[in-house]
C-alpha cells in the first residue's frame, strides 16, 4: 500500500533502449496482472495500449471505505532512455475520490432544556457509485459502461445539538465520468430562471 508521498525503486533490464514509455500501476491487488501462459509477462498487458485500456473493477464488492490494497493509482512517463544509472520519476494519479461529509445544526429556534434540535446518524447510503474505473479517462459519456451500484455504511455517531458540534465522515469512491445530463423540463414549466451547467468530462477525472 503506497501513500501519496511514497516512492518505490525498480531496476529495469531494458538497458540500451531509447524512447521508452514507463507505465506504473499501484495498489490494484495481485489479481489484476497475471501470467496465464508462462511468458513471464502479464497476459492482459502485452502492449502499452492493453494497459491504457484496462479498468480496475471490483464488481459488486463496492465499499465506501479505503480499499485494503490502498487507493489504485496509475501514471506514465514517455521518452525514457534506458541507460545505465538513469533515474526517472513517474507521478501517479489516484483513481478514487475522497468525499468528506460534514453535518451540523444551525437552527434559529432551539430549546436547550428539552434538548432540541438534535441529530444523530446511524448509516449513510450513497447511490450511483461506479463499480470500476478506467486507467485512461474516457472521451465521452457513451464510452463508459462500468455499471452503477449503491453502498451503505453503518455509522456509530454521537448526537449533536444545535450549533455545538458537527458530524464528519469520510468516504472513498471510484472517479465517476458519467457526466451531467440536461434534465427533462415538463411542458408549460417556467424555466426562465433555470441554469444548467454541464462541466467538461475532464473535470471529473484525475
Amino acid at each position: 500500500m503506497a501513500d501519496a508521498n511514497a516512492t518505490s525503486i525498480y531496476e529495469l533490464d531494458d538497458i540500451g533502449k531509447t524512447g521508452c514509455t514507463i507505465y506504473a500501476v499501484a495498489n490494484v491487488g495481485d489479481d489484476m496482472f497475471k501470467d496465464l501462459n508462462g511468458s513471464g509477462y502479464p497476459t492482459n498487458a502485452t502492449t502499452l495500449d492493453n494497459i491504457r485500456n484496462l479498468s480496475y473493477n471490483v464488481g459488486d464488492d463496492v465499499s465506501l471505505d479505503l480499499p485494503v490494497t490502498g487507493i489504485p493509482m496509475v501514471g506514465s512517463l514517455s521518452g525514457a532512455n534506458m541507460s545505465t544509472g538513469a533515474v526517472y520519476t513517474v507521478e501517479l494519479k489516484a483513481l478514487m475520490a475522497r468525499v468528506d461529509l460534514n453535518l451540523s445544526l444551525e437552527a434559529d429556534h432551539t430549546n436547550a432544556s428539552f434538548g432540541y434540535p438534535a441529530m444523530s446518524v446511524t448509516d449513510v447510503t450513497i447511490n450511483n457509485i461506479p463499480k470500476s474505473v478506467p486507467f485512461t479517462a474516457p472521451t465521452s459519456e457513451s464510452s463508459i459502461d462500468n455499471g452503477l451500484i449503491s453502498a451503505t455504511k453503518e455509522i456509530n455517531s454521537n448526537t449533536i445539538y444545535n450549533s455545538d458540534a458537527k458530524l464528519s465522515y469520510t468516504f472513498y469512491v471510484f472517479e465517476n465520468m458519467q457526466g451531467t445530463k440536461n434534465p427533462t423540463i415538463p411542458a408549460g414549466a417556467n424555466n426562465s430562471n433555470l441554469v444548467i451547467k454541464t462541466p467538461p468530462f475532464d473535470k471529473h477525472y484525475p
